[in-house]
Protein backbone atom coordinates (compact mmCIF):
# COMPACT_ATOMS: atom_id res chain seq x y z
CA UNK A 1 0.00 0.00 0.00
CA UNK A 2 1.24 3.33 -0.52
CA UNK A 3 0.39 5.79 1.81
CA UNK A 4 1.30 9.52 2.85
CA UNK A 5 4.65 8.44 4.50
CA UNK A 6 5.85 6.22 1.37
CA UNK A 7 5.79 8.80 -1.82
CA UNK A 8 8.58 8.13 -3.43
CA UNK A 9 10.03 7.90 -7.26
CA UNK A 10 10.80 4.56 -9.11
CA UNK A 11 11.89 6.86 -12.40
CA UNK A 12 11.79 10.45 -13.82
CA UNK A 13 8.32 9.23 -15.84
CA UNK A 14 6.80 6.63 -12.73
CA UNK A 15 5.69 8.84 -9.45
CA UNK A 16 3.90 6.81 -6.77
CA UNK A 17 2.09 9.10 -4.49
CA UNK A 18 -1.19 7.97 -2.31
CA UNK A 19 -4.76 9.30 -2.82
CA UNK A 20 -5.77 12.30 -1.78
CA UNK A 21 -8.72 13.75 -0.02
CA UNK A 22 -10.06 15.49 -3.25
CA UNK A 23 -9.15 12.58 -4.78
CA UNK A 24 -11.23 9.95 -2.84
CA UNK A 25 -14.56 12.39 -3.14
CA UNK A 26 -14.27 12.49 -6.95
CA UNK A 27 -14.32 8.75 -6.61
CA UNK A 28 -17.12 8.70 -4.25
CA UNK A 29 -19.08 10.95 -6.43
CA UNK A 30 -18.63 8.95 -8.91
CA UNK A 31 -19.98 5.52 -7.12
CA UNK A 32 -23.02 7.62 -5.26
CA UNK A 33 -24.12 8.92 -8.91
CA UNK A 34 -23.56 5.57 -10.54
CA UNK A 35 -24.40 3.23 -7.44
CA UNK A 36 -27.43 1.25 -9.57
CA UNK A 37 -24.76 0.55 -12.45
CA UNK A 38 -21.74 -1.67 -12.44
CA UNK A 39 -18.69 -0.61 -12.28
CA UNK A 40 -15.18 -1.61 -14.48
CA UNK A 41 -12.27 -0.77 -12.48
CA UNK A 42 -8.21 -0.93 -13.42
CA UNK A 43 -5.69 0.38 -12.06
CA UNK A 44 -3.19 1.91 -14.20
CA UNK A 45 0.11 1.90 -11.81
CA UNK A 46 -0.40 -1.10 -9.89
CA UNK A 47 -0.39 0.23 -6.58
CA UNK A 48 -3.78 -2.02 -5.55
CA UNK A 49 -5.76 1.34 -6.31
CA UNK A 50 -8.44 0.02 -7.96
CA UNK A 51 -9.15 -3.14 -5.59
CA UNK A 52 -9.19 -0.66 -2.84
CA UNK A 53 -11.86 1.24 -4.99
CA UNK A 54 -13.72 -1.90 -5.45
CA UNK A 55 -13.88 -2.70 -1.55
CA UNK A 56 -14.94 0.55 -1.07
CA UNK A 57 -17.95 0.21 -3.37
CA UNK A 58 -18.54 -3.16 -1.92
CA UNK A 59 -18.71 -1.21 1.46
CA UNK A 60 -20.97 1.32 0.80
CA UNK A 61 -23.22 -0.22 -1.40
CA UNK A 62 -23.95 -3.31 0.51
CA UNK A 63 -23.64 -2.02 3.99
CA UNK A 64 -23.67 1.62 3.75
CA UNK A 65 -20.12 2.09 4.49
CA UNK A 66 -20.64 0.32 7.74
CA UNK A 67 -17.33 -0.95 8.57
CA UNK A 68 -17.90 -3.05 11.36
CA UNK A 69 -20.80 -4.60 9.67
CA UNK A 70 -19.18 -5.35 6.64
CA UNK A 71 -16.26 -6.65 8.50
CA UNK A 72 -18.86 -9.25 9.53
CA UNK A 73 -19.80 -10.63 6.27
CA UNK A 74 -17.71 -11.90 3.50
CA UNK A 75 -15.92 -9.79 1.17
CA UNK A 76 -15.78 -10.84 -2.48
CA UNK A 77 -12.87 -9.11 -3.06
CA UNK A 78 -11.31 -9.48 -0.22
CA UNK A 79 -11.93 -13.67 -0.29
CA UNK A 80 -10.28 -13.64 -3.98
CA UNK A 81 -6.33 -14.06 -4.37
CA UNK A 82 -5.86 -12.02 -7.55
CA UNK A 83 -6.92 -9.10 -5.04
CA UNK A 84 -4.78 -7.30 -2.85
CA UNK A 85 -6.94 -3.65 -2.04
CA UNK A 86 -5.20 -0.67 -1.38
CA UNK A 87 -6.46 -0.10 2.73
CA UNK A 88 -5.23 3.43 1.98
CA UNK A 89 -7.55 3.77 -0.71
CA UNK A 90 -10.28 2.07 1.23
CA UNK A 91 -10.06 4.18 3.98
CA UNK A 92 -10.08 7.88 2.81
CA UNK A 93 -12.95 6.74 0.34
CA UNK A 94 -15.13 5.67 3.25
CA UNK A 95 -13.97 8.77 5.24
CA UNK A 96 -15.56 11.02 2.76
CA UNK A 97 -18.16 9.09 2.53
CA UNK A 98 -18.93 9.46 6.62
CA UNK A 99 -18.12 13.32 6.36
CA UNK A 100 -21.75 13.29 2.81
CA UNK A 101 -23.75 11.17 5.69
CA UNK A 102 -23.24 12.47 9.05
Amino acid sequence: DITEDMIYNTNENWKFVPINNEEAKIILDFILKHKNDNFLIHCEKGQSRSAGVGLAIESILKFNGNKIEFDLKQSDILNHHRYEPNMYVFDKILEEFNKVNQ
